[in-house]
């Protein structure tokens, strides 16, 4: 292996956008901050009528420093939908590895993108993943990080471990994620039968397959809620996310379900039955029960959030 402290590889980071700007700046900013030297940047949208390359093009050249840095800003015909758009962009980079950002999400330091590649490096991982500062409304403010400490403990696990967490629950921050090339070249990239959901199949589909998601106990990058996935609270309650949030179930967890506790098939089957809108289901007693309990969980994180604040 190359000595990582004298050779670091070329990182593509990729932005992708549709109809999302108002933090686009600030999420550039972060990107041109890195005290990473090998680093090509690429701007694209997904058909966004008014996106206008030319101005984005002036906001990238107003940050400074782009002198030094290859850039690209391209837009899309038709839209592709987040899966498709990942992974025609990643066959567009020249990086060894390839790093996606959203507008509204931003590096937390000068260093994170250099201490995610050389953790990917160091451990040779196919996929390396970090942890998140999730940030509600002002961009870089965080409220709190993703995953939790305590699993953050169960990432550092074996592959066959963290899968029997991430049937029930994906716990892996995808914005703070970083990809080897081969992850699009050799493996496929992300799993084209989805067109929204390009994480949580991902890490069930590796992780069932043996491969390794390395992980680095350190914040590299903020997470702003408001996307697809986190604008109604959860993935689960996103109507966009429905259909891909089935199909995902339906593959990569109910053949797996006698591997999981009792209480995590039931809360599987009570979001599974949701996503399904199965009222019969979601009427039965067990179920009834799992919903006040999901419930009261979700109320005791809001109001623990609003006591706590910002983490620091």
């Amino acid at each position: 292996m190359a000595d990582i402290k004298e050779d670091l590889p070329l990182v593509s980071v990729i932005v992708l956008t549709y109809e999302n700007f108002g933090f686009l700046s600030d999420t550039l900013n972060t990107i041109y901050e890195q005290g990473y030297p090998n680093m090509e940047t690429i701007i694209s949208d997904d058909s966004t009528e008014k996106f206008s390359t030319g101005y984005i093009e002036d906001q990238v050249k107003r940050l400074g420093k782009i002198q030094y840095i290859p850039y690209r800003v391209l837009k899309n015909e038709h839209n592709l939908g987040i899966v498709a758009h990942a992974n025609k962009v990643a066959k567009l980079t020249k990086g060894k590895f390839i790093k996606f950002l959203s507008p509204g999400d931003g590096f937390t330091g000068r260093d994170s993108l250099e201490l995610l590649t050389k953790k990917a490096m160091k451990d040779d991982a196919m996929v390396a993943t970090s942890v998140s500062l999730v940030c509600e409304k002002e961009f870089g403010k965080a409220c709190y990080q993703f995953p939790s400490f305590r699993h953050q403990k169960v990432l550092q696990d074996t592959p066959d471990k963290l899968r029997a967490v991430m049937l029930s629950s994906n716990i892996i921050s995808a914005a703070s994620t970083i990809y080897r090339r081969d992850f699009f070249d050799v493996a496929g990239g992300f799993d084209s039968s989805y067109r929204y959901l390009d994480d949580w199949p991902t890490w069930l589909t590796l992780l069932r397959k043996g491969e390794k998601i390395s992980f680095l106990q350190h914040t590299t990058v903020f997470y702003m809620l408001g996307g697809i996935s986190s604008k109604h609270g959860t993935a689960f309650d996103s109507e966009l996310l429905r259909e891909d949030l089935m199909r995902c179930i339906e593959r990569e967890v109910l053949p797996f379900l006698p591997e999981l506790p009792w209480y995590r098939r039931k809360i599987v089957l009570y979001r599974y039955y949701g996503l399904k809108k199965d009222a019969y289901m979601l009427r039965r007693p067990d179920f009834r029960v799992v919903g006040i309990f999901m419930h009261a969980k979700s109320i005791a994180k809001r109001f623990y959030l609003t006591l706590k604040g910002q983490l620091k």
